[in-house]
């Protein structure tokens, strides 16, 4: 969502970057989170332009208007297959979120697609209880994640 993007997001697509060897990172700031509410927010645009303000520096990261210029809620099963069809499926599409975010996913709209579709990256905090998410993970059927544990305080 990135409201605002900071230096723990960019951090997190760098460290994933390098660790996953990903080609480059896709930044995709949303229209209309399904899962916050909507006066909590700074406008889309505003966010759209703080991410390319944030990371113009890194010639790794792009960044996507594609839920923006979708109407209604944003939902990540819409997103990743929009990649996939702009792309021809000729691309494994990392799917880099934080382990909160990742707890979650089971309630997102058409979970149970969107974990086929994609690897998920759980990015942690220092300190973070990797319990939960062990505990989360064991009810999913076999599937590709990866856990990123951040170091940087």
């Amino acid at each position: 969502m990135f409201d605002p993007i900071h230096d723990g997001h960019l951090f997190t697509a760098e460290e994933a970057r390098i660790e996953f060897k990903l080609d480059k990172v896709i930044f995709v700031p949303c229209r209309q989170p399904a899962h916050k509410r909507e006066n909590d927010l700074s406008s889309p645009e505003d966010r759209y332009l703080m991410t390319i303000l944030a990371t113009s520096n890194n010639q790794f990261f792009e960044v996507s208007k594609v839920e923006l210029n979708r109407p209604g809620p944003s939902y990540s099963i819409d997103t990743v297959e929009e990649f996939l069809k702009k792309y021809n499926h000729d691309v494994k599409i990392f799917f880099i979120t934080g382990a909160d975010a990742f707890l979650e996913v089971d309630s997102w709209y058409k979970s149970e697609k969107l974990i086929t579709l994609c690897q998920f990256v759980a990015a942690t905090r220092p300190g973070y209880d990797l319990n939960r998410l062990d505990e989360k993970l064991w009810k999913f059927p076999p599937y590709p994640y990866r856990l990123l544990i951040s170091e940087e305080e």
